[in-house]
């Protein structure tokens, strides 16, 4: 793996894989899986999404998103509502438990990152930053994404 862009995909797909472990054991200690957490996430960024936009959103079938979003609700993390201007359209959004949920699970997971990157200067760590940026800008421009998602 000399080529930098090579070794730098590997870097990425590894990073990425071991903090989706790591969260996935943090989840299922507190009965979560990653695609409900994935669910609250875009809720808690997106409130008021309707189940086609969350659907869409998550590029996900809407059977599969209908049972995440039930599961959620039973188990008292996200809540339905009705448009007030269009009662047909269904609104989710968090409850104070969900958004508990959401906000400790990033926290975790900022947690491991600073551990991963304590030995790393902080200018090194900008430098990181700053690349991994200009990665997600070219992505999106090329994919024709919003640069706020």
């Amino acid at each position: 793996m000399n080529d930098p862009v090579t070794t730098l995909e590997w870097c990425l797909r590894h990073a990425d894989h071991l903090l989706l472990k790591v969260t996935r054991q943090h989840l299922a200690a507190r009965g979560l899986t990653m695609p409900r957490f994935w669910v609250l996430a875009h809720v808690e960024k997106q409130p008021g999404i309707t189940m086609g936009e969350l659907k869409h959103s998550m590029h996900l079938a809407g059977s599969s998103v209908s049972g995440l979003v039930d599961q959620l609700i039973t188990d008292g993390m996200l809540q339905r509502t009705r448009d007030d201007l269009d009662r047909r359209i269904v609104r989710l959004s968090l409850t104070p438990a969900g958004k508990e949920q959401v906000q400790e699970t990033l926290e975790f997971r900022y947690q491991q990152i600073a551990g991963a990157t304590r030995d790393v200067s902080e200018q090194e760590v900008r430098t990181a930053v700053d690349v991994l940026q200009q990665l997600v800008d070219t992505f999106r421009t090329e994919l024709k994404e919003p640069q706020n998602e």
